[in-house]
């Protein structure tokens, strides 16, 4: 992995080494001392390394009930959800809903459905494949349509939900967005070169491609903030390839507190400013730990059982082929107070998931568990918002209120 540094590239092994003048934050007693870290700094970008024992030593959060449920009374066909994306609060508490990837569904604080903006097409507000949604201020959106050729649009509604204008950036995947406070925004691309490259050479294997973090600005201009490791293909023949099992994937969140982005195969993030300067990594002691066997039948008794007609054509499709090591982190995410919300990777059967919470600053504050079928995409210092899959993976939204 490499980050950049003043427009150019240096490997990150020079900022995470043993720097000349790491030094220990002494605490002043017990308590404390659970929260020493150690840090250094080289070029202007802090290192900072915390124990696993550390995080082992935060206070757990809780959040008890859903305060907020959209989408679980079937006898509510207002609120039922399909193909729900991930939702917004605005303001005055109204949620926004991204749904069938067609449309946005504005419910007012209690669940009630108040107005649908968009739908399937082309058109001026249309939507071909509605990603997702984005608060913009004013109570405005930003909706991300990932499928309308030859470019990405980004269509802007009106806080009543009324369609307003398009813009525009380059064809390229933009996968993971993110959105800054300035209206900038945030994605990784990779292009696939290595792979590409390896199957017209012949090779059979795992290959790793590369992706970049870049930084698009709302003058056009696209900056480079790193390089990390995108998600590993496995070639099975010179013409085909699959995804890689247990395998980790690239991370990248952004906010008020900046842009985080790193790797799902460590527990190691690089924190740059809102400008995309680097100034922080954070470090945390988490072994790798190898995919065995019993590793392997465990997820593929997790996963769906397929039909009659999927389960004829397995004899067609490449025998899995597994990552060498789980995956240390899943998601991070980044409040609207700055602060880093970091999931711990875990197997799909696990009934919940474990998240650090990090300040805009780098530190460790608390742990909390949420079910593993929630997922959230905003969040403040009273409310975390997302999505819920139930086991009949009927989607709805919750809104939990995090206490100490």
């Amino acid at each position: 992995m490499r980050a950049t540094e003043r427009g150019r590239f240096v490997p990150c092994a020079i900022l995470l080494g043993v720097l000349p003048g790491l030094v220990a934050v002494a605490g002043r007693g017990p308590a404390d001392e659970a929260r020493v870290i150690a840090a250094g700094e080289q070029g202007g970008v802090q290192t900072v390394v915390i124990t696993a024992a550390v995080l082992r030593a935060l206070p757990e959060w809780r959040i008890g009930e859903p305060v907020l449920r959209i989408g679980e009374d079937p006898n509510d066909l207002d609120a039922v959800l399909h193909g729900a994306g991930l939702p917004v609060r605005l303001s005055d508490g109204r949620i926004a809903v991204p749904n069938e990837e067609k449309e946005i569904r504005y419910y007012d604080a209690g669940g009630k459905l108040i107005t649908v903006a968009g739908q399937r097409g082309q058109g001026p507000g249309d939507f071909r494949q509605l990603r997702s949604i984005h608060p913009l201020p004013g109570d405005s959106l930003l909706a991300f349509d990932s499928y309308a050729a030859p470019a990405s649009r980004f269509s802007v509604f009106s806080p009543a939900g009324r369609y307003v204008r398009l813009d525009e950036l380059d064809a390229r995947s933009a996968a993971g967005l993110v959105m800054l406070p300035d209206r900038a925004i945030v994605r990784t691309w990779s292009d696939g070169a290595r792979r590409r490259a390896a199957m017209s050479a012949g090779a059979i294997g795992i290959v790793h491609d590369t992706a970049l973090v870049l930084l698009t600005r709302l003058t056009g201009k696209t900056d480079t903030l790193m390089r990390v490791p995108a998600s590993p293909s496995a070639i099975v023949s010179p013409t085909s390839w699959t995804g890689v099992v247990l395998a980790a994937g690239s991370l990248l969140a952004g906010g008020p507190g900046g842009i985080v982005a790193g790797y799902g195969d460590s527990f190691e993030l690089h924190w740059f400013d809102t400008n995309g300067k680097p100034v922080r990594i954070v470090r945390v002691d988490a072994p790798r730990e190898p995919v065995t066997d019993a590793m392997k039948e465990r997820y593929e008794r997790s996963q769906p059982r397929p039909s009659r007609a999927v389960a004829r054509e397995e004899g067609l499709r490449p025998t899995p082929i597994y990552a060498s090591h789980l995956p240390v982190l899943a998601r991070i995410r980044m409040d609207r107070a700055g602060r880093l919300w970091v999931r711990r990777w875990t197997f799909d059967d696990e009934p919940t998931t474990e998240w650090i919470v990090f300040t805009a600053g780098g530190r460790p504050v608390a742990r909390m568990q949420f079910p593993s079928t929630f997922t959230f995409h905003d969040a403040d210092t009273n409310y975390v918002l997302g999505r819920y899959t139930d086991p009949d993976g009927v989607e709805s939204v919750r809104m939990y209120r995090p206490r100490p």
